[in-house]
């Protein structure tokens, strides 16, 4: 009886997934740290919401093209999606008006 090979996950669903659970937030990191640095408005709040939204898209694109999952491995379905874009653009916003007050009272 032969077992069935493994399925593997291709390179690009890899990159995805490193990058909307990883990548992306290291990103906002670094550009909220500039946003209280260069005051505001400057070209850090354009690019911070930029990723917000191409982590939103890049979701997206790995539930419906990449097979996605879940952070816990289990498949992703639409309703993972909205829940994850609610959690990020509440998230975000939060962060953004904190950093935005921090900016204010320095």
């Amino acid at each position: 009886m032969t077992m069935p090979a493994p399925e593997h996950t291709p390179v690009a669903g890899c990159l995805t997934r490193l990058y909307w659970m990883v990548g992306g937030v290291i990103i906002l990191i670094f550009l909220g740290y500039s946003i209280v640095a260069q005051g505001s408005p400057s070209i850090y709040d354009a690019m911070y919401w930029i990723v917000v939204l191409s982590l939103v898209l890049v979701r997206f694109a790995d539930i419906q093209f990449m097979h996605g999952q879940t952070a816990e491995g289990k498949p992703a379905t639409m309703s993972d999606w909205r829940r994850y874009v609610l959690g990020l653009a509440s998230g975000a916003l939060g962060v953004w008006l904190v950093l935005h007050g921090i900016n204010f009272m320095i």
